[in-house]
């Protein structure tokens, strides 16, 4: 796929992308995620997310927290392994701020790319994926 600059640094798009990623599938497909399909995309997610970091602390100085990815997962986790009404309600509602925050830092990411359209539209389509299926698996209320 070739290699552009992220903050004057040399990168690769296949590993900004993740595209061997067995995940990448699932950010490409039109089709809803199956229940057990959900945490090779949420894995995809934090690999993506992992490689963008990488080279913007590495390289750059930057310090990027994962706090709203881990936070999704952990919610989700606790989501499968109760059924209580109120803490259902609970966890929807920390869910839909987490996304909130990933949707944020996608945008982030994705700003740091002029060209190629490819790369900068990633992120937020990253973004809108996740958030899109989360959504539909927990059963939120999404604005």
């Amino acid at each position: 796929m070739g290699r552009l600059k992220l903050n004057n640094q040399l990168v690769s798009v296949s590993d900004l992308m993740q595209i061997t990623h067995p995940g990448h599938k699932f950010l490409i497909s039109n089709y809803d995620i199956k229940e057990n399909d959900l945490p090779m995309f949420l894995d995809y997610c934090v690999v993506v997310y992992g490689r963008f970091k990488h080279y913007a602390e590495n390289n750059n100085n930057l310090q990027i927290s994962d706090k709203s990815l881990y936070d999704i997962m952990q919610d989700l986790k606790k989501m499968r392994e109760t059924d209580e009404p109120s803490e259902i309600h609970v966890l929807r509602q920390s869910l839909k701020g987490g996304l909130m925050e990933f949707r944020k830092i996608c945008k982030s990411m994705s700003a740091c790319f002029s060209s190629p359209l490819v790369v900068k539209s990633f992120y937020d389509a990253l973004g809108d994926r996740l958030t899109e299926q989360i959504v539909i698996y927990a059963g939120i209320e999404y604005e």
